[in-house]
């Protein structure tokens, strides 16, 4: 039997019953709420080494991700992209915050050094 070529093999666009996730895939309840953390908790993780939040903080802006998360789950719109892509956007927010936080926070203890060193001079 002849192997197909490139030509005679059809490409199938999906249909978008296929892309969308069901209407029931609503974060309505705690149960689909749930699912979702256990799904995308792995990634979650995976996004704070790629944005490079020190080991000892990411399980804080994990969690403020997913706090975030509950707190909006009724903006979630199955029709707008995955589970995923939510928490993604909400992932990248809880970083920036910790960043904007923990800039804030150096920038002050640096202070902080730089005049008592000077009064001990």
């Amino acid at each position: 039997m002849p192997l197909p070529t490139r030509s005679s093999v059809t490409r199938t666009t999906p249909t978008p019953s296929t892309t969308r996730p069901t209407p029931d895939a609503r974060l309505d309840t705690p149960r689909a709420f749930d699912r979702c953390v256990v799904r995308v908790m792995p990634r979650a993780f995976r996004w704070m080494r790629w944005w490079r939040v020190p080991k000892p903080d990411d399980e804080d802006v994990v969690q403020e991700t997913f706090a975030a998360m509950w707190r909006r789950r009724g903006s979630y719109n199955p029709e707008r992209g995955s589970y995923e892509e939510w928490a993604y956007g909400f992932a990248g927010l809880a970083v920036r915050e910790y960043r904007r936080k923990t800039h804030k926070h150096g920038q002050r203890e640096q202070l902080i050094v730089t005049t008592e060193s000077r009064t001990t001079l």
